[in-house]
C-alpha cells in the first residue's frame, strides 16, 4: 500500500485518536476483504488511510448489559449462531415459515421464557429476525434478505476454494 496509511489499533481509544488524526476520509475495516474486493471491482477506490479494528478485543463478544444485550461490532454471524438455542429458534422459524407467536416458540424449546427472550433479542438485534405485535403477543419471522446475504457469502467463500 505505497503512500497509504494502514493502522491496527488495539483499543477503542487508539482507534478514535487515529480516526481523529486521519480525518473523515479514513476507512474503517474489520477484515478488509469487502473493501479490497470492492476496489478491485472498481466499485470504490481504497481510501488513503485505513484503520483496521479487527484487533480491538473490546469490540468482540455478546454480553448482557444493563438489562439489555451488547453485540460487539466484530461479532460475526457464525459467533451469533454458535448457540444451540439460537440455532433451534432459527430452525423453527424457517421450518414453520411466516410469523410464529412467541408463545409457540417458548413451548417448542427446552429452556425457560427468559432464556428464549434473551436469544430472540440477540437474533433481532443482529438483524436475523424481526417481530410484529398482534394484540398482546409478539410474532417472530426470519428476515429472508439476511438469510440470502449470508447464503451468498458462504457460496462465494466456497467457490473461492475451487
Amino acid at each position: 500500500m505505497a503512500g497509504r496509511t494502514y493502522a491496527e489499533p488495539r483499543t477503542v481509544d487508539e482507534a478514535v485518536a487515529l480516526l481523529t488524526e486521519l480525518g473523515p476520509d479514513a476507512g474503517i475495516v474489520a477484515g478488509g476483504t469487502d473493501l479490497v474486493v470492492g476496489a478491485r471491482q472498481g466499485k470504490a477506490p481504497l481510501p488513503e488511510s485505513i484503520v483496521a479494528i479487527h484487533r480491538i478485543d473490546a469490540l468482540r463478544g455478546i454480553a448482557g448489559s444493563g438489562g439489555g444485550v451488547r453485540l460487539g461490532a466484530l461479532v460475526t454471524h457464525e459467533e451469533l449462531l454458535a448457540h444451540p438455542v439460537r440455532l433451534a429458534i432459527l430452525d423453527i422459524l424457517v421450518r414453520r415459515g411466516g410469523e410464529i407467536c412467541v408463545c409457540d416458540l417458548e413451548g417448542a424449546l427446552p429452556v425457560k421464557q427468559p432464556t428464549v427472550s434473551h436469544h430472540l433479542r440477540l437474533l433481532r438485534e443482529a438483524g436475523w429476525i424481526d417481530t410484529v405485535r398482534k394484540g398482546v403477543w409478539a410474532y417472530y419471522f426470519v428476515r429472508q434478505d439476511v438469510v440470502r446475504a449470508v447464503r451468498g457469502r458462504v457460496l462465494r467463500a466456497l467457490e473461492s476454494l475451487t
